[in-house]
């Protein structure tokens, strides 16, 4: 699942989960306002694990373009090959998260 999509289920998941738990409150159904609970819990999950997800997109591809970055220097200082080559490994890193 996309990081996007998770956290918009998780949304819903919390929003779904507090209307069941308030109308069990309500006409005192206490299945009903646990059901509602774990709803939200498992909305919070959702919603905690797309940003997890978006951070990790974000860590990757910084780390991606700061080797991207060295293999451009190393070739600029004659090392062309090797500064290629690290060159295209930051540019494979940097697209992991796509």
């Amino acid at each position: 699942m996309n990081p996007t999509k998770d956290k918009a289920e998780g949304t819903m998941n919390k929003v779904a989960g507090h209307v069941k738990a308030t109308a069990g409150k309500a006409v005192g159904d206490r299945k009903l306002e646990a059901e509602g609970e774990a709803q939200k819990i498992k909305g919070k999950a959702q919603t905690m694990a797309g940003k997890a997800k978006d951070a990790m997109k974000q860590a990757t591809y910084a780390v991606g373009d700061k080797i991207e970055h060295a293999g451009r220097k190393l070739q600029e200082k004659g090392y062309t090959k090797t500064g290629e080559k690290i060159e295209r490994a930051g540019d494979k890193i940097e697209h992991l998260g796509d």
